[in-house]
């Protein structure tokens, strides 16, 4: 991408600590994405959710904010500078909006192949910029994202958030859209009607989908919908509208079009039991990810292991406390597979612990909590990890990366979430796949195919038990077990296992692993219709 000189004069700013945040009418709605929207301007723009919403229409400027300006042929007089902020989480980046009098477009490109046509032009110098420009009545609106040029390089790093970013906005203004309802806030609402969760909450997402489908939002709407299906245990529902939004992967309709050899769990056992430090990664909305790492604790554990950290839960020391996992963990604790993943891992011995952080330099923090948990006070110390996704890329500074960067150690990192194929009729299948052209450094990949067969992932004895309850008139009941201990120790009881009942059904086989449970039978609502007590021996 080139840069283009200013044909204009740049008026460089002076006194620049009077130039203010021109902030009447203007507004930072957060729903998943940022808006900044002012109707009296007739501007809606839209960004990433990771910004700092409280620094948008906050003064005074950044020392990169007038630097910016100073290069961007920015007229104090006759300019309105409308917000800005940075990004609060890698990569670090920051936004800056004006309003803009008077523009000589010959000095810009235009991009055509785009989603969204516009003007565009980029800078390089103390700091990198892309500038994109959009028509707004008979001014034009400047959207500048910049980044510190640290390495002194004409290389604009962060060009793919920019672009897909004007994308948005450029719908924005085109709808004069400033955000619905926040599909994340109103899930969490659906779910939490029931105080124990309503497990069928995914079937009002599903009411949800036309206000989403075709806009810049779907794809946090398929997130959250995939998500709440997997929380149900809608499997390969959930894989199916993740995937909608995934063209570039495969799919349940496609070939599996990469090279793997099937192996047997032993198998992958056999790569890992003598490495210090293991890292899994997985895919939020497949739990068999989860499932897999289950499987294989009890050998672990013969072979050295004994911490186990996740990413994705809170308050290890309620854990610690109550000796089992409640829904006020985490967030995916609302999905069966990891509730009872904590259980067997307490259960043999293991020392469960939380890692994550949402601070802007989270990579590292995840790492420094992993190590001060462990390997701080326990050099020697064999440690497991379960992480979401691209935290275990062992380059450009993942939190996998920060352990050969800040700890002179090599984790042994498996990826579950590169390459994978579902296919709906081969089951209980493990690979180990050929990595080609991936953008991951990994020791390991892995297409992970396995079946959930139990609640104890086959280290117990389990038994397969016929199940008969009433018939119902209506699809909106769902099965709910749960281990009678805990639901009679804690208001928030994880169940161990979960199916939607559908109409008319009245039997159902469970493989669960030997012990006591409760079962009930709830509608939508959160009424419930049936609860039995049932011993499994």
């Amino acid at each position: 991408m080139r840069g283009f000189s200013c044909l204009l004069i740049i008026i460089f700013l002076t006194n620049c600590n009077s130039n203010k945040l021109y902030i009447i009418n203007g507004e930072v709605k957060s729903n998943m994405c940022l808006y900044y929207c002012n109707d009296s301007l007739n501007i809606y723009t839209q960004f990433f959710g990771d910004f700092n919403q409280n620094e948008f229409l906050k003064n005074p400027l950044f020392k990169g904010d007038k630097y910016i300006l100073s290069k961007t042929c920015y007229v104090k007089k006759q300019d309105l500078i409308l917000f800005h902020s940075f990004t609060t989480m890698e990569p670090i980046y920051n936004v800056l909006g004006v309003l803009r009098a008077k523009v000589d477009l010959s000095s810009y490109s235009i991009n055509l192949n785009a989603n969204a046509p516009t003007y565009y032009k980029t800078y390089f110098g103390k700091y990198n910029a892309y500038e994109v420009l959009y028509p707004v009545q008979n001014k034009t609106l400047s959207i500048i994202f910049y980044e510190r040029n640290i390495a002194n390089e004409n290389i604009l790093k962060n060009i793919v958030d920019y672009e897909r970013m004007r994308d948005m906005t450029f719908e924005s203004l085109k709808n004069k859209y400033c955000g619905k309802e926040d599909i994340i806030k109103a899930a969490n609402e659906y779910f939490n009607v029931d105080s124990k969760g309503n497990y069928l909450a995914y079937k009002k997402i599903k009411k949800d989908e036309l206000n989403y489908t075709n806009t810049t939002e779907e794809s946090i709407y398929r997130q959250i919908l995939s998500t709440y299906l997997s929380f149900a245990q809608e499997n390969a529902a959930a894989e199916q509208e993740f995937n909608k939004l995934q063209k570039n992967k495969i799919t349940t309709d496609n070939k599996k079009n990469f090279n793997s050899t099937e192996i047997e769990t032993q198998t992958l056992i056999d790569s890992i039991k003598s490495q210090q430090l293991v890292i899994f990664n997985e895919a939020h909305h497949i739990p068999r990810h989860r499932y897999l790492v289950g499987t294989i604790l009890n050998t672990l554990y013969n072979a050295g292991f004994r911490y186990f950290g996740l990413e994705a839960f809170s308050d290890d020391e309620k854990l610690t406390n109550i000796g089992f996992p409640t829904l006020s963990n985490g967030f995916y604790f609302r999905e069966q597979t990891m509730g009872n993943l904590i259980r067997e891992a307490k259960r043999i011995g293991f020392t469960v612990f939380e890692f994550d952080s949402q601070n802007n330099n989270r990579e590292y923090e995840q790492a420094e909590k992993i190590y001060n948990k462990t390997f701080k006070n326990d050099v020697n110390a064999k440690v497991l990890i379960l992480s979401g996704y691209s935290h275990i890329d062992e380059k450009d500074g993942w939190m996998a990366d920060q352990f050969h960067l800040k700890f002179n150690m090599n984790p042994y990192t498996i990826n579950q979430t590169a390459y994978y194929y579902y296919d709906l009729e081969s089951i209980d299948q493990l690979e180990f796949v050929e990595p080609e052209k991936i953008n991951f450094k990994n020791d390991l990949f892995v297409n992970n195919n396995i079946q959930i067969k139990n609640n104890c992932f086959g280290l117990r004895d389990s038994k397969e038990i016929g199940f008969n309850f009433p018939a119902y008139n209506s699809d909106n009941n769902v099965l709910l077990v749960y281990n009678k201990n805990e639901f009679e120790a804690v208001e928030d009881p994880i169940p161990v296992f979960v199916k939607s009942i559908e109409k008319n059904q009245s039997y159902l086989k469970i493989n669960l692993c030997f012990g006591n449970y409760i079962t009930q039978i709830k509608s939508i609502q959160g009424l419930i219709k049936f609860e039995q007590i049932i011993t499994v021996e």
